[in-house]
């Protein structure tokens, strides 16, 4: 929806992982290593995953972990990267 709404594009081979909670935190889902490790399979390269939630990800994936759904915005939409 921030992509939409920004009109700015999500870096290719991108997906986020995780659970928005009501006050904007990203909480960790379950299973998370096995939905990295099928992503990277699938061919993605870049995941943003909660907090915690990099720990023995594919060497394939480059992995951000981020607290908050505004943390996780301004990585993927700051104008300056």
């Amino acid at each position: 929806m921030a992509s939409a709404a920004l009109e700015r594009s999500l870096p290719n081979r991108f997906l986020a992982l995780g659970e928005v909670g009501l006050v904007s935190e990203v909480r960790p889902v379950t299973g998370l290593q096995r939905l990295l490790q099928e992503a990277a399979r699938l061919g993605f390269t870049h995941a943003l995953v909660p907090r915690g939630g990099g720990e023995n990800a594919p060497e394939s994936l480059t992995v951000r972990e981020v607290g908050s759904l505004p943390e996780a915005m301004n990585l993927l939409f700051d104008s300056s990267s």
